[in-house]
């Protein structure tokens, strides 16, 4: 009877060593470089990064569940939104709508190069704004921001 545990024990062990390698493969495929900008589809978000129009690195947060904010492809400039916690710390952000996409990115350029350190920093961000929350993984992330940051610099030249 004993054998037979141990065999269990074993048995449950590695398929539990086998979840965790497909959880950990499918965390570092979470980022993808689409030149040009990275992009995560995580939950009920897509995380995108980008050069912004001022010419540096900003993410862009775009809800992926209906939002009739931006119905019937309403442009509308960008306007300060509620605030918004990222692993605690409290973070202005603005909103627009690009044709039928809603999205929000940081205020200021301060809150931008926080959220790419946080990204690079952590294993996961947590996002907190009013009753809306997710947890976003950040496995990846380095080596794709690595990855679009060669390919954002191969069209500069003399």
């Amino acid at each position: 009877m004993k054998r037979k545990n141990k065999h269990t024990q074993i048995l449950q062990v590695f398929t539990w060593s086998l979840l965790l390698i497909a959880i950990k493969a499918s965390a570092l495929q979470s980022w993808t470089l689409s030149p040009p900008r990275v992009i995560s589809e995580q939950g009920r978000l897509a995380i995108v990064l980008s050069n912004s129009n001022s010419g540096g690195e900003n993410l862009y947060i775009v809800p992926l569940m209906n939002d009739s904010k931006c119905k019937n492809g309403v442009v509308f400039n960008p306007k300060q939104a509620n605030s918004a916690r990222f692993n605690g710390t409290l973070i202005k952000l603005a909103d627009a709508c690009d044709g039928n996409t809603h999205y929000f990115y940081p205020l200021t350029s301060e809150g931008s190069k926080f959220l790419i350190s946080l990204f690079l920093n952590s294993s996961s961000v947590y996002l907190l704004q009013g009753d809306f929350s997710e947890n976003i993984s950040a496995q990846g992330f380095s080596a794709t921001l690595n990855a679009f940051r060669r390919s954002s610099n191969s069209t500069g030249g003399l």
